[in-house]
């Protein structure tokens, strides 16, 4: 007879055995409960689970069994989406304006488009057939564990220490040598890290504080108010176009090269490893 989800968990609890599957049940819940209540679409669906899913090992040691698990996610979830579906909306509005303005105002290099979609991966949609796991859960294909490493290292900076020694499980490696890695890779872009996390609330400051300006501009009759109201606007949405800019064009990704000399190999077979990547993505 299946296990439920809530045996699952208690039986974890206790013995310390079961985290991968358990795992991949309770993820397929977070990923799937959109779709019972709102038409979001597969892109819309997977924002939600990312932002959810660093929840859930807290949610796992909180959980007593004083009713089923399934009933304490979905309550958790309810109330997650009531403020991811606001914050979406704000996020929507301030980002489809920056793309529209920016596209007027700013050409777009092809040799920067394409390094950024180059260096752009999401792990989560690897071809099933290419995730076959042997017994302690290790990818059997030699090849895609060690251009799934180079992905790691090159997106290090979106990786939380969290991840990692489940990646490292993954993919056969030691959980602490992973870790060193990624905490190397990143002491490479720290300063990349910190400027981008400037950048991204100076972005946000600028579009709330233009927000602001622009009501008040609506509400405004008198002449001179409405001046002064219109010249505080302009100014708040260049400095909101130029700050989104400076974003869009920011490589947060290391190196090939450092890459290469982390795990000795040469930089064109890093970047050929990474190329044949991603065909196994978006199945």
């Amino acid at each position: 007879m299946k296990t439920s989800l809530t045996g699952a968990l208690v039986a974890y609890k206790k013995t310390g055995q079961g985290w991968h599957e358990l795992y991949k049940q309770i993820c397929l819940l977070v990923y799937k409960f959109p779709k019972f209540w709102t038409s979001w679409d597969e892109d819309r669906c997977s924002e939600f689970f990312l932002a959810f899913h660093p929840r859930i090992p807290r949610l796992v040691k909180k959980f007593e069994p004083t009713y089923s698990f399934e009933t304490y996610l979905f309550n958790s979830l309810r109330w997650f989406m009531k403020t991811f579906t606001e914050n979406m909306a704000d996020l929507e509005h301030y980002e489809s304006w920056c793309i529209e303005e920016s596209q007027e105002t700013v050409e777009i290099e092809p040799s920067e488009l394409g390094k950024e979609q180059e260096d752009d991966f999401d792990l989560r949609y690897l071809n099933e057939s290419a995730l076959e796991l042997d017994e302690a859960g290790i990818l059997k294909n030699n090849t895609l564990r060690r251009r799934i490493l180079y992905v790691v290292l090159l997106r290090a900076a979106d990786f939380s220490d969290h991840d990692i020694p489940r990646l490292a499980k993954l993919l056969g490696v030691d959980s602490d040598w992973l870790v060193g890695q990624t905490h190397e890779a990143r002491s490479k872009i720290e300063t990349k890290m910190k400027l981008r996390e400037g950048l991204r609330e100076r972005r946000n400051k600028y579009w709330y504080q233009l927000s602001k300006a622009r009501k008040k501009l609506a509400a405004v009759c008198d002449s001179e108010q409405r001046n002064m109201w219109r010249r505080k606007a302009d100014l708040l949405e260049d400095r909101h176009k130029k700050t989104c800019e400076n974003l869009r064009k920011m490589s947060i990704t290391l190196s090939h090269k450092n890459i290469g000399e982390m795990v000795n190999a040469p930089p064109g077979t890093i970047s050929s490893g990474l190329h044949l990547l991603r065909k196994c993505l978006g199945g």
